[in-house]
């Protein structure tokens, strides 16, 4: 059981403020909730306008002394100096205030091509408070293979951060349900909405096969939502569903091996008949 919350924010056009509201949202869940994980949205609280040196940054430097004091652990965006072009980055801070994972936006669009570096690290995956957490970005949600991916990769939740222009949030908010639907996991979706209300909060908490667990439904209201993930439960149903239709390598030893021996024996045995050399993993 992991619990995740994700925290819905109002972007300013202040960089500074941005910190400030985010100390205070961080401080605030931190009170009042009991979470593993504070989530944020694709760059919040920092813009494509101010990039910094990741590692010596005083602004994260801020966070990680904030995550100390509260105890609290947090996923946050982050524009990172490349030369000269940038990176977009999910950067995972934990209750030491330790930086433990950064992953950079992989897959670009439009002008992004040109302007964002290719990633430092190319692992989507990360092991944290005993999950394996898969990492989305923006852009990359909206392509099936990407979130296969992480289904391959060992994922058995995944957060996507994103900037959801108001014009297609709702086609957004589809293509996020049919990411759950076919990948059989729960996606944790954080998105901020700006002043001008070109872009729009998307922030919902959803579990296999597309029911909403959590959800802020105003696009334009700041708020946080947390849920508690039994992530064993969404494993031993993913294996239920349709077996013979699914590739083997969703089936490997040591990813979801532990889980078998959860799934009731008709369901097991059943199983067995796609994938013999399954019976090595319970």
């Amino acid at each position: 059981m992991i619990r995740i919350t994700a925290c819905q924010t109002k972007r300013g056009k202040s960089s500074e403020r941005n910190l400030e509201a985010c100390v205070k949202w961080i401080e605030k869940i931190a009170q009042n909730e009991r979470t593993d994980l504070i989530c944020f949205g694709e760059t919040y609280p920092f813009s494509f306008d101010i990039p910094g040196n990741l590692d010596e940054d005083k602004r994260v430097t801020l966070l990680k002394q904030v995550c100390r004091e509260s105890r609290s652990s947090i996923l946050i965006g982050y524009v990172e100096q490349a030369g000269d072009k940038i990176r977009n980055l999910a950067v995972l801070i934990n209750q030491a205030g330790e930086i433990i994972h950064r992953h950079a936006k992989d897959v670009k669009y439009g002008d992004e091509k040109q302007k964002l570096a290719p990633g430092s690290d190319k692992t989507q995956v990360v092991r944290y408070q005993g999950a394996n957490i898969g990492l989305s970005i923006c852009y990359s949600l909206l392509f099936p293979e990407y979130g296969r991916m992480l289904a391959l990769q060992g994922s058995q939740l995944v957060i996507a951060q994103s900037n959801v222009p108001s014009s297609i949030r709702d086609v957004w908010h589809s293509v996020l349900l049919t990411r759950v639907f076919e990948n059989h996991l729960p996606y944790v979706h954080v998105s901020a909405f700006d002043e001008r209300r070109d872009y729009s909060g998307l922030t919902c908490i959803i579990t296999p096969p597309f029911t909403k667990a959590e959800e802020i439904q105003d696009p334009f209201e700041e708020g946080f939502i947390t849920a508690a993930l039994d992530l064993r439960k969404y494993a031993a149903r993913r294996f239920a569903k349709a077996p013979e239709a699914r590739g083997p390598e969703l089936f490997r030893e040591g990813e979801y091996g532990p889980f078998l021996s959860e799934l009731p024996e008709n369901i097991l045995e059943e199983l067995m008949k796609w994938y013999p050399t399954l019976r090595s993993s319970t």
